[in-house]
């Protein structure tokens, strides 16, 4: 009975540990991102992402006033 009581607390305390182990490596690896000079950089978009999106909302409003002239003419 205590063998068996002893194999769950080290299975426990492995899990707690790995768990421990996950979370202080992702804090750091978010530290560590936040802390770079370059994240303005590397969240900046692409100035052909910038445009393509311009032309999608351009492309939106006039499938929107060609929808609104359909509906007029049905």
């Amino acid at each position: 009975m205590s063998f068996d009581l002893f194999s769950v607390m080290y299975i426990e305390s492995k899990l707690t540990f790995r768990r421990w182990t996950k979370d202080e490596m992702q804090r750091e690896l978010l530290e560590q991102m936040y802390r770079t000079q370059e994240l303005d950089d590397l969240l900046k978009e692409s100035d052909y992402t910038v445009r393509r999106r311009k032309e999608c909302q351009q492309m939106v409003v006039s499938l929107s006033k060609a929808s609104e002239i359909v509906q007029e003419v049905q």
